[in-house]
């Protein structure tokens, strides 16, 4: 029995998910590990805890434009909706952690990480539909 053919529509909204989720998991995995080599160099170098947060917002901004720039060079249209699909899923992810780990407050930094998250994985996807490619 044949299957029934899918729209080219929908494959292209499907690979758009595809792309925008697995984009923002390396987006996640960038972050994890910033935010690990910044931990190590806290606890190796005495730096004030007012640098935690900077610190935290830095390895936020370096994961979602990677996941923004990612989405971008793959897809090749569209980056500043790309980058702030990946930012806002990435947002969403940090603020469920928060939710679960923290007791359930948000505090008004949430508005902060929010924009951050959202202008740097807008930024990341507009340099990834820009790069160009190697022509082989």
């Amino acid at each position: 029995m044949k299957k029934p053919s899918t729209a080219p529509e929908a494959r292209q909204f499907s690979r758009l998910y595809r792309t925008v989720g697995l984009s923002s998991l390396l987006g996640v995995g960038i972050t994890a590990v910033l935010l690990l080599l910044f931990a190590l160099a806290m606890s190796s170098v005495d730096l004030p805890h007012g640098a935690v947060f900077p610190l935290a917002a830095a390895a936020g901004v370096a994961g979602c434009a990677g996941a923004g720039f990612i989405s971008g060079y793959v897809v090749r249209k569209g980056g500043l909706l790309l980058g702030l699909a990946c930012g806002g899923l990435i947002f969403l992810l940090t603020l469920f952690c928060e939710l679960t780990f923290c007791g359930g407050e948000v505090g008004t930094q949430a508005l902060y990480k929010l924009a951050i998250c959202c202008f740097s994985g807008m930024t990341g996807g507009v340099f990834g539909v820009n790069c160009k490619r190697k022509v082989r």
